[in-house]
This record gives structure tokens, sequence and C-alpha cells, in this order.
């Protein structure tokens, strides 16, 4: 058997070279880490009677206070709480709220806490929340 011809090198292997070459800065930042450095839109949204029409204003009082208060909450972004609507059967309570950047890295928590302070501040206000008539 005749001996193989050597290869002649691939421009894919230079291009490929290259590449890793000039993009080595993403291994020391990755996607994932750069999309927690930046503020993140929380939202919530509860429905309570049309009963408590007279309780939402201690409701959302009561929740744009406590974010206010809170460390996480980019106070230069918008934020609180308000009445967002009307259905046939109920009143619609709005939520929202931007995180500082040190606040995207426990998003999901901020978030849990957030509803969990507007289902007691609906239970402080002495509302309750609506659920669809039975059809």
């Amino acid at each position: 058997a005749a001996p193989l011809a050597p290869t002649p090198p691939s421009p894919f292997r230079s291009a490929i070279t290259e590449y890793i070459v000039l993009n080595e800065s993403r291994i020391a930042r990755p996607p994932v880490l750069a999309n927690f450095s930046g503020p993140r839109q929380a939202t919530a949204r509860v429905e309570l009677r049309l009963a408590d029409l007279d309780r939402v204003p201690l409701v959302t009082a009561a929740v744009t206070e406590w974010l206010a208060a809170h460390a996480d909450v980019n106070k230069a972004l918008p934020y609180g709480a308000s009445l967002a609507g009307l259905t046939p059967w109920s009143i619609s309570v709005g939520v929202t709220a931007h995180t500082t950047p040190a606040g995207s890295r426990r998003f999901s928590a901020f978030q849990g806490d957030m509803c969990k302070r507007v289902l007691a501040a609906v239970e402080e206000a002495g509302a309750e929340c609506a659920w669809p008539p039975a059809r």
C-alpha cells in the first residue's frame, strides 16, 4: 500500500481557532450571569370581590409601602400597587416593581415574597379574593 499523502491544512481549522480566541471573553462572563446584573420586572395580580371595592386603597397602600421599604426594589424605576381593572365578578389589583441588580440574583425569592405580601395585605384589609362564578 502506498503511503498516505500529507493532508493540507484546513482553512476551517484556523477559522475555528480564531473564533475560540476571539470569543474567549465569553468564558469569563457567561450570558446567564449577565442576565442577572440588571433590573428585572416583577408583577402580580389579585382579584378581589366587588363588595371589597372600598378596601382596595388599604390593600394598595400596604403593598406600595412594603415595596418602598424593600431593599431589592429599584426606586429609580416605577413600582407600586393600584386598581388595575374591573370584571363582572371582581376587582383587579395589580402590583409591579423592578429589582435592583443585586435583587435580580434573588428574583424568584423576591417575587414569592411580593405575592405573599399582597395576600397578607388583602387579609389585613378585611377583603377577600374573588373566584369566578360557577357556570
